[in-house]
C-alpha cells in the first residue's frame, strides 16, 4: 500500500514546471529493429548500437514515476551539508535533458558503429515524439534496418622490403583476421596493435600501430570483403631502426628535469645504476626488473616490469621514460622512476549483525598495517577484532536468555613479495608477484548459556597468479587448536542428547593443508559475459598418520591423539561458481552455484565445528537467519530448550539467482532468489532427516526470495535486503510452501551488509 501511494505521489507531482523555456524533459529511448520494437533474438554486435543510444532517463521502475527528478525538485534541502542533504543527493536525480541526450548525435555513432561492424548498408532513422501540453517532454524512436555483415574471402599481407618484414610474416598464423569472418573493425585495430607490439618486442620502439595500414575492397560480391594489409610509405629512416638499452637507471621521488643530474651507485651483478636511497632494499627491485642493458628493447619486459613494481603495493606511481643516448648508435637510456607511498596505515571495518534468536550487536575489525616493514615491500598487518550481542525484547520468544555474547581475538599476517623456498621454481612469471605469507591468530569466543571456547591458528602458505591469470593459493601447513574453556549445564545436557554435535566440539587439533584455485576471467570477445570459479581442497590428519605411530593410534577404538589432543581427519572439497550476464547496458544477472563436501574418515566421525557447512543469512540463503538451515529435512524442536545452536552439515549445496538494475543516482536495486540447504554424511538418530539422499535431497530445499538496494558510495557498496521464505525443507503444519502461513509477511528478514552477496 505504501508503495501504491508512494508512486501515485510521485507520478501526480508535475516535474515539467521547474523547466526553462528552452529545455525539454528526454522521457525514453526506443529502438525498432526491421520495423519491429522488440525482435526475439539480436546478433551479439547489435548490442553495442544499443549502448550507443541508450540514456539512463529519469523513470524508475520499481516506483513507477520518476522519484528521484521529484526528490530532485521538491524536497532539496536549504543547506548544501547535513544528513538530510546527504540523503537528498543519494536518493535524488537531476533531470535528463533533450539537449544533454543530443539525439542526432547519437544517429550519427549509431551508423558509425553498424559501419564499423561491417553492416555497411544498414540504415538507422530518428524520430523524436514531443508529449504533453507544452510539448515539455519527448522520446527518441531509432528505427534500425540492419543487414547481412560483410565477410572476409581474403586477407594478406604485402610484404615490403624492411628489415622487420620477416617478424610480421612468422606472426600471420596469429592473426586476429581470418578467412569467413564478419568485417569488424575492432579486430583490424587488434590487428595492427598486435602487429606493433610484435615489432616492438624485437626491438623497434618507435614503430607504432599508425604505421600499418589496410585496404578493404567490398567490390568482389557476395558481401564479401578482400584485404590487404601493409605498412605506410615515407615512414622516418630512424622509426625503422632496432633499438638497444644502453643504459638501466631506478630514480626515487626526481622529476623529469632531475634525470641525469643524481649521483648514482652500479649494481655490477644486475648491471644497473640506481639512486642511493634508505626506503627500499634496493637489490629486490634490480632483481625484478626485466629490462637489462646492452639487449633489445623488448616491450614486453616494458610490460612486466611495470606491472610487477606495481604488485608491491608501496609505490603510488612509477613511470619509465625512455631517452635517446646519443654516445651510441640506435640506443636507449631506461629511467625508472619510483614515488614511494607512506607505509603505515589503518583500517577500521564496522558490521552489525541480526539473528534468529533475537541477539544483535556491532563488530568491528581494527587493522594496522605497514607495507614495508623490512624495506622489501613485506606487509606486516595486525588485527584486532571483536564483537558483542545482546538480546532485545521480542514479542514471538519465550525465552530469555538475558546475558551478552562476545568474542575478541587478535591476529598478524606476514606477507612476503617472493617465494621462500629451500629450492628454486624453475618459471616464475615475470609479471606477477608470487606471495609467501604466515598467519597467527588467536581467538576468545563466549556463546551465553553455552560454552565458551578458545582457537588458536597458525597458517603458513603462497600465493600467485600464473601468465595465463590463474590464481593459486598453496597452504602446506594449516594449524588449529581448539579448546573447549566451559560448558553450561543445559549445554552438556544438550551435547548428550545430540552426541554427533558433541564430537564437533570436542578439543581437537587439525593439522593440515589448503589447496585454491580461482579463475576470475572476462570474455574479451563477448565483454557482456564473464564468469567467476573457485576450487578448495582442504585436508587434514594425512601427515600426523604418516609421522606418528602411538600406541593410541593403533588401538582399533581408540581416538587418534596427539600430545593428548583428538586430531581430526577429513577431506573438504568446495567449488563456487558465479556467472555474470549483461542483459543490457545497465542491467546485469548474476547467478551462483556453490557445492561442497567435507568427508571424515579413519576415526573421525564428523568434521570439526568449525569445517563444518552452514547455511542461511546476508551471503546465500538471505531469507532465513545464518546458520538456522538444516541439516536435511530436521527441524529442531525448541519446545524443551532454550539453545538455539548453529545447524550445520558436511554437504551443502547453494544456487542464487540476482537481478540487478538501477533505481536512481547511486542507488540500484535487485531481486532475488536464493536456495540450497546443508546435510549431514552420515545418519545421526537425534537429528532425524538429516542425511543427504540423491532421491529426496531435492524436496529438502529451502528457497527465499526478496528484493534489496544498493548504494554506492564510490568505494564501498552498501547493501540492504529483504525477504522472505517461499519454501521450508522440512514441512510446516503439512506444507512445504509457506504461501498459506499466517505469517507470510510477517516472517521477512532485513539483511545490512557491506558489498555484493556475491
Amino acid at each position: 500500500m505504501l508503495v501504491i501511494l508512494g508512486s501515485f505521489f510521485f507520478t501526480s507531482c508535475s516535474n515539467t514546471k521547474f523547466l526553462k523555456d528552452d529545455e525539454v524533459l528526454y522521457t525514453r529511448t526506443w529502438f525498432k529493429w526491421h520495423g519491429k520494437k522488440k525482435v526475439e533474438r539480436l546478433p551479439y554486435k547489435a548490442y553495442d548500437v544499443v549502448m550507443t543510444g541508450y540514456v539512463r532517463t529519469n523513470w524508475n521502475y520499481i516506483l513507477f514515476s520518476r522519484a528521484g527528478l521529484t526528490f530532485y525538485n521538491y524536497l532539496k534541502p536549504s543547506k548544501d551539508w547535513g544528513p538530510r542533504h546527504y540523503l537528498w543527493s543519494v536518493a535524488s536525480k537531476p533531470p535528463v535533458l533533450l539537449s544533454q541526450v543530443n539525439p542526432e548525435a547519437r544517429l550519427v555513432k549509431m551508423r558509425q558503429s553498424l559501419f564499423d561492424q561491417g553492416h555497411f548498408d544498414s540504415k538507422v532513422s530518428l524520430e523524436l515524439r514531443y508529449k504533453g501540453k507544452n510539448k515539455k517532454k519527448v522520446q527518441a524512436i531509432y528505427t534500425l534496418d540492419m543487414k547481412t555483415a560483410y565477410r572476409f574471402r581474403n586477407f594478406n599481407y604485402l610484404s615490403s622490403s624492411e628489415p622487420f618484414d620477416i617478424w610480421i610474416k612468422k606472426s600471420m598464423n596469429k592473426s586476429f583476421i581470418k578467412k569467413g569472418d564478419e568485417y569488424w573493425l575492432l579486430n583490424l585495430k587488434n590487428e595492427r596493435q598486435r602487429v606493433s607490439d610484435i615489432l616492438r618486442n624485437e626491438g623497434y620502439f618507435f614503430f607504432n600501430p599508425n604505421f600499418i595500414i589496410f585496404d578493404i575492397d567490398t567490390t568482389v560480391g557476395n558481401r564479401q570483403i578482400d584485404a590487404l594489409m601493409r605498412i605506410k610509405p615515407e615512414i622516418p629512416e630512424f622509426k625503422k631502426q632496432q633499438y638497444t638499452l644502453s643504459k638501466v637507471n631506478v630514480y626515487f621521488n626526481v622529476n623529469r628535469d632531475s634525470i641525469g643530474l643524481i649521483p648514482m651507485e652500479y649494481d655490477s651483478i644486475n648491471n644497473i645504476y640506481y639512486q642511493k636511497q634508505d626506503f627500499y632494499k634496493q637489490k629486490y627491485i634490480n632483481r625484478i626488473i626485466s629490462i637489462h642493458s646492452d639487449s633489445l628493447f623488448r616491450v614486453n619486459n616494458h610490460r612486466n616490469t611495470e606491472h610487477y613494481i606495481n604488485g608491491f603495493g608501496i609505490f603510488k606511481q612509477n613511470e619509465m621514460i625512455y631517452t635517446i643516448d646519443s654516445t651510441k648508435n640506435n640506443a636507449l637510456s631506461a629511467n625508472l622512476v619510483l614515488s614511494p607511498i607512506k607505509p603505515v596505515t589503518v583500517g577500521l571495518e564496522v558490521n552489525f549483525a541480526t539473528k534468529s534468536n533475537d541477539f544483535l550487536g556491532p563488530s568491528a575489525i581494527l587493522s594496522v598495517t605497514h607495507a614495508n616493514i623490512f624495506h622489501g615491500a613485506e606487509h606486516l598487518s595486525f588485527q584486532l577484532d571483536g564483537g558483542f550481542e545482546w538480546q532485545k525484547a521480542s514479542k514471538r520468544r519465550a525465552y530469555k536468555l538475558g546475558l551478552n555474547s562476545y568474542e575478541i581475538g587478535v591476529k598478524t599476517i606476514l606477507e612476503f613479495p617472493r617465494f621462500i623456498l629451500p629450492f628454486k621454481v624453475p618459471k616464475q612469471s615475470k609479471r606477477y608477484i608470487p606471495k609467501t605469507y604466515s598467519i597467527l591468530g588467536y581467538k576468545l569466543i563466549k556463546r551465553v548459556k553455552y560454552y565458551e571456547m578458545s582457537f588458536a591458528q597458525a597458517n603458513f602458505g603462497y600465493k600467485w597468479t600464473s601468465d595465463n591469470r590463474l590464481k593459486w593459493k598453496v597452504e602446506p601447513l594449516t594449524f588449529n587448536y581448539i579448546t573447549m574453556l566451559g560448558k553450561s549445564q543445559e549445554f552438556e545436557d544438550y551435547l548428550i542428547k545430540y552426541p554427533s554435535v558433541a564430537r564437533s566440539f570436542d578439543e581437537q587439533l587439525i593439522l593440515g593443508s589448503t589447496y585454491s584455485l580461482t579463475i576470475d576471467r572476462i570474455n574479451k570477445h563477448n565483454k557482456f559475459k564473464n564468469f567467476y570459479n573457485n576450487i578448495t581442497v582442504d585436508v587434514a590428519g594425512n601427515t600426523i598418520n604418516l609421522l606418528f605411530k602411538t600406541k593410541e593410534k593403533l588401538a582399533e577404538n581408540a581416538p587418534d591423539l596427539l600430545f593428548g589432543a583428538k586430531y581430526s581427519q577429513y577431506i573438504k572439497i568446495t567449488n563456487d561458481f558465479r556467472n555474470y550476464l549483461h542483459i543490457s547496458p545497465v542491467q546485469k544477472l548474476v547467478t551462483r552455484v556453490l557445492i561442497g563436501v567435507g568427508i571424515p574418515y579413519n576415526k573421525s566421525n564428523t568434521l570439526p565445528f568449525i569445517k563444518q557447512y552452514f547455511a542461511g543469512g546476508s551471503n546465500d540463503l538471505r531469507a532465513f537467519y545464518a546458520r538456522t538451515v538444516g541439516p536435511g529435512s530436521y527441524k529442531k524442536d525448541y519446545s524443551n530448550t532454550n539453545l538455539l545452536l548453529d545447524q550445520s552439515g558436511e554437504i551443502k549445496l547453494i544456487g542464487n539467482i540476482e537481478y540487478r538494475f538501477p533505481i536512481t543516482y547511486k542507488l540500484d536495486g535487485a531481486a532475488f532468489i536464493d536456495a540450497g540447504n546443508v546435510w549431514l554424511l552420515n545418519e545421526d538418530s537425534s537429528r532425524v532427516g538429516g542425511q543427504f539422499h540423491f532421491n529426496s535431497f531435492a524436496k529438502e530445499i529451502a528457497v527465499g526470495a526478496g528484493i534489496g538496494f544498493r548504494v554506492n558510495l564510490d568505494y564501498v557498496v552498501v547493501r540492504l535486503d529483504a525477504s522472505i521464505p517461499l519454501r521450508h525443507p522440512y514441512k510446516d503444519n503439512g506444507k512445504y510452501w509457506t504461501f498459506s502461513s499466517p505469517y507470510f509477511f510477517r516472517d521477512y528478514i532485513l539483511s545490512f551488509a557491506i558489498g555484493y552477496p556475491f
